[in-house]
């Protein structure tokens, strides 16, 4: 169980070290890709004016980068110590509630340009720094993980609930955006309404299928089948890995008849 949330903790910190990062940009997901070495950063004073022209609380340029240098600092942290002193939790929990708040200051600089992949990837963050002091209670980390996985599977079905989503309007809209790729993005252009019902079927069928333990293994099974698909069609952004992290805590070893 040590064993499963640490590679959890060391997901979530690489990964966080590479979408905040000019890494991401190697990924083959242009939502993905961030301007300048690292997210968040100003290159220069025009283009602070022009794209934080909506901000809750403006920041200096050499305050937000200052402040993007010490959040990479911190996930590597963050990093290295969750592959090779897991046992310090309290400094783990440390590097996450600094990251946490650090990615909550760049977030609310631009906050209509924040795609809800990189906010499920702050919880993932936020999620560790309730790491157990102990290994005893590690089961209780996995469940929180959980929960909040079927959660998100669950409020994003009930957004789904609107007459725009159930007639294929709003999947139209992505069409007309050319948002969808490949033979699988083809079929949701030319299918609006049978993939708008497929995906609020799948959202709500994953997280029944996950919060049973008997049928665990399979709503892992369905979950990633989904965001495959979801990839194939329209990459958005890092969503399948950021929900990987997730699922990796309802993994469990099949039982040996006794």
């Amino acid at each position: 169980m040590t064993r499963q949330l640490r590679a959890i903790v060391v997901a979530t910190f690489a990964l966080a070290l590479i979408r905040f990062t000019a890494l991401a940009n190697l990924l083959p997901m242009p939502l993905a890709h961030v301007q300048g070495p690292l997210f968040g950063w100003i290159p220069k004073k025009s283009e602070q004016l022009e794209r934080f022209s909506i901000v809750l609380t403006p920041l200096p340029a050499i305050v937000l980068n200052g402040l993007a240098l010490l959040r990479t600092g911190v996930l590597a942290a963050g990093l290295v110590l969750a592959l090779f002193r897991f046992s310090d939790r309290r400094a783990l929990r440390g590097c996450a509630a600094a990251a946490t708040v650090l990615v909550l200051i760049a977030f609310s600089q631009s906050p209509f340009l924040v795609f809800g992949t990189q906010e499920l990837l702050l919880v993932a963050i936020g999620l560790l720094a309730f790491l157990p002091a102990s290994a005893v209670d590690d089961e209780d980390q996995l469940r929180l993980h959980r929960g909040v996985l079927v959660s998100v599977y669950l409020w994003a079905a009930f957004a789904k609930m609107t007459g725009d989503w159930w007639d294929g309007s709003l999947l139209e809209e992505h069409v007309r955006a050319h948002n969808f790729l490949g033979p699988l993005g083809f079929f949701v252009s030319s299918h609006p309404l049978a993939s708008a019902c497929g995906a609020l079927v799948a959202e709500l069928g994953i997280p029944a299928l996950l919060a049973v333990r008997r049928t665990r293994l399979l709503g892992v099974a369905v979950a990633v089948a989904f965001h495959i698909a979801l990839e194939a069609a329209a990459r958005p952004d890092v969503m399948a890995l950021v929900v990987a992290l997730f699922l990796g805590a309802f993994w469990e070893r099949p039982r040996r008849p006794a």
